[in-house]
C-alpha cells in the first residue's frame, strides 16, 4: 500500500486517488484541463486531444523531475498540485504542438525515466460490502528479471530499470529505495472517502493517458462504462509523436497535423491505447457498473 495522492475533479464532489509515482501526473493533468475549459469542447476534437496532449507533457516534465520514492525524497507536492501553479502551466499550452517540456521548477536535471516492454495486468474487485480493491502487477520487462523462486515458480521483476545513474536525480539508485514506476491503479471517491470507482490499465507511459480519457468521458461527456472505455483513444510519445486509433476521423487528424502533431495512426483495437477497466458504483439505481477493454484480454464478471 503507498498513501495516495487526492486530488479534487470538475468540482463534482469526486476525487480522483492514484498511489505516489507516476500517479502524480493524473491529478494535475485533471486540475489543469479544467483551467483550459475541456468540458466546452468536442468530444475526441482535434482542439480536445492537442489540449490533453500538450497537458501531458507538461504534466511528465514535473513527474521526470521530482518524482521517485517518497520515503526517501518527498516530492514537493504541495506545490506541484497548487491550484496556482497549475493555471499557470496551463497557460503555456499554445495552439501549437511543443517539441518538449521542461519543469515549472528545481533545476533541469534528468530525462523520461525507462519503460519496459509489458507483462502487466490489472485487477479490480468490489464485494456486496462496498470494499474495493485496485491492484496492478507487472514484471516491468518480459519474463522480468529472467529469475524464478524455484519453490513458487514465481517470476521476479526487474523494476530495478527504473532508476537513473545520474548524481544529484531524485530518483538515483540506493540501498532500500523504490525506482520510479509507471503503476497506476486508480481509486474514487466522494469528499468523505466513500467508494466511487475503481479504474486501471497496463500500459507503462499511457496508463494516466488512457485513465484522464476515461475519467472524462464518464464525469465531462456523461458515458456508461463500456462505452467510455470503448470510445477511440490517443497515446502521446516522445516529442510530437501521438499513436492514435483510425476510429479518430480523417478531420480531425489533419487538424492535429496542422498543429505540428506527428501522428501515427493505427488500425483496430490495439494494446497501445491500454487495457482499461472499471467498476463504478452508480449510487442511483444501487448497482455495480463495470466495463472491460477489447484491446486486451479481459472480462468484467459480475455476481
Amino acid at each position: 500500500w503507498v498513501e495516495p495522492i487526492s486530488s479534487s475533479f470538475l468540482d463534482k464532489n469526486v476525487y480522483v486517488q492514484p498511489p505516489n509515482s507516476q500517479g502524480i501526473a493524473l491529478p494535475m493533468q485533471l486540475k489543469m484541463s479544467e483551467q483550459l475549459d475541456v468540458a466546452e469542447m468536442d468530444h475526441n476534437s482535434a482542439d480536445y486531444i492537442h489540449t490533453l496532449v500538450e497537458l501531458k507533457k507538461l504534466a511528465f516534465a514535473d513527474r521526470d523531475r521530482w518524482v521517485t520514492d517518497f520515503d526517501k525524497s518527498p516530492a514537493p507536492l504541495d506545490q506541484l498540485l497548487d491550484d496556482e501553479y497549475l493555471t499557470e502551466r496551463a497557460g503555456l499550452v499554445s495552439d501549437q504542438a511543443m517539441e518538449s517540456a521542461e519543469a515549472g521548477f528545481g533545476d533541469e536535471i534528468g530525462s523520461d525515466p525507462a519503460s519496459g516492454d509489458g507483462d502487466t495486468v490489472y485487477l479490480m474487485v468490489v464485494d456486496q460490502d462496498g470494499n474495493a480493491v485496485s491492484w496492478i502487477q507487472s514484471l516491468f520487462s518480459s519474463f522480468g528479471s529472467k529469475l524464478v523462486e524455484p519453490e513458487t515458480g514465481i517470476v521476479l521483476q526487474n523494476r530495478g530499470g527504473g532508476f537513473t545513474l545520474e548524481e544529484g536525480h531524485p530518483n538515483i539508485i540506493e540501498p532500500g529505495k523504490r525506482p520510479f514506476h509507471t503503476l497506476t491503479p486508480v481509486m474514487v471517491t466522494d469528499s468523505e472517502g466513500h467508494f466511487n470507482m475503481t479504474l486501471g490499465t497496463p500500459g507503462g507511459h499511457g496508463q494516466t493517458q488512457t485513465q484522464i480519457q476515461v475519467l472524462h468521458n464518464i464525469f465531462v461527456f456523461g458515458m456508461h462504462p463500456q462505452e467510455a472505455i470503448e470510445a477511440p483513444r490517443y497515446r502521446s510519445n516522445n516529442g510530437t509523436r501521438v499513436a492514435i486509433e483510425n476510429r479518430i476521423s480523417l478531420e480531425v487528424r489533419d487538424q492535429l497535423r496542422l498543429k505540428g502533431h506527428d501522428l501515427q495512426v493505427i488500425d483496430g483495437w490495439s494494446a497501445t491505447f491500454g487495457g482499461a477497466q472499471m467498476i463504478w458504483l452508480d449510487r442511483e439505481n444501487g448497482v455495480l457498473r463495470t466495463g472491460a477493454d477489447p484491446r486486451r484480454e479481459a472480462a468484467a464478471i459480475a455476481y
